[in-house]
């Protein structure tokens, strides 16, 4: 064989294999975009009255749960829960949604450890956050 015949052979077996993986690629019933891998979700904008009252109903269920002698992970992780349902709070909430939640993780988990100074010091946090949110109280 000659060279340029190799070559050639070589060029339309590589062409052939890009080609046939690109339609199979792209007939894959399985394969779909992006956009339907995760599908659109959209939550009702809540106004900040409402969710600082969402966020307030949480918080004294919490506070209920603290207030009790031995309460547990699971307790925590019910009110964990409340705070994760809340969908569509504003914008100049989140960052303090987020605290709260992170504060009640660290609570939840120090549960689940044993960690006396972990739970103390989310405990805190939540008390933190209410006093610089005089509407969590």
């Amino acid at each position: 064989m000659t060279r340029r015949y190799k070559l050639v052979s070589y060029t339309l077996i590589v062409g052939f294999l890009v080609v046939i993986s690109a339609v199979v690629l792209t007939s894959q019933d399985s394969f779909k975009g992006p956009e339907s891998v995760v599908p659109a979700v959209s939550y009702e904008k809540l106004t900040a009255d409402v969710y600082k009252e969402k966020a307030r109903a949480a918080l004294a269920g919490y506070s209920a749960i603290a207030a009790k002698e031995n309460f547990t992970a699971d307790d925590i992780r019910t009110i964990k829960d409340v705070f994760l349902a809340i969908k569509g709070m504003p914008g100049e909430y989140k960052d303090i949604h987020v605290r709260l939640v992170m504060a009640l993780i660290q609570i939840e988990d120090s549960l689940i450890s044993g960690n006396q100074k972990a739970l103390e010091e989310g405990q805190n946090k939540i008390n933190e956050a209410k006093a610089a949110n005089i509407w969590l109280e």
